[in-house]
């Protein structure tokens, strides 16, 4: 196996990675928890929502901590 390859891989759902523009590595699959770990639940705080939807210009979020549901915009 090309190791390349294998280090381009997301380390959550071993989808394809790809550079973002300021930088970093980030799933090509929008709605990947990798891409989403650092949002925090508007009520609770927890980090690491599951995303159930993707929009054109939103997501939609649901905390598995106290099961609130949210959308927003996409940055």
């Amino acid at each position: 196996m090309d190791e390349r390859r294998g280090q381009d891989r997301c380390p959550v759902c071993q989808g394809p990675m790809k550079q973002a523009d300021n930088g970093t590595l980030r799933c090509r699959k929008s709605i990947c928890a990798y891409n989403h770990r650092n949002e925090a639940c508007p009520r609770c705080q927890h980090k690491g929502p599951e995303v159930s939807s993707a929009g054109t210009d939103s997501y939609t979020y649901s905390c598995p901590e106290c099961m609130n549901k949210w959308t927003k915009a996409a940055s």
